[in-house]
């Protein structure tokens, strides 16, 4: 298990073609959120209830390939 402070997460981009949901920090870093997939938006909501300036971004491009 690894700890995040949620005052430090700016946003979320689920990737749809690789299914992964991916959750990037203030200083430029980012992290692969590994839970279940079904998990990914009651996750999002969580953290958004304790930091509501965060933001989520769905990508759905190049699925086609």
């Amino acid at each position: 298990v690894t700890k995040y402070n949620i005052e430090d997460v700016v946003s979320f981009t689920h990737f749809h073609k690789l299914d992964k949901l991916v959750m990037y920090f203030k200083d430029n870093t980012y992290t692969v959120i590994v839970i279940d997939n079904k998990q990914y938006d009651n996750f999002y909501k969580a953290v958004r209830e304790i930091n509501g300036n965060v933001i989520f971004t769905s990508n759905i491009e190049n699925e086609n390939n």
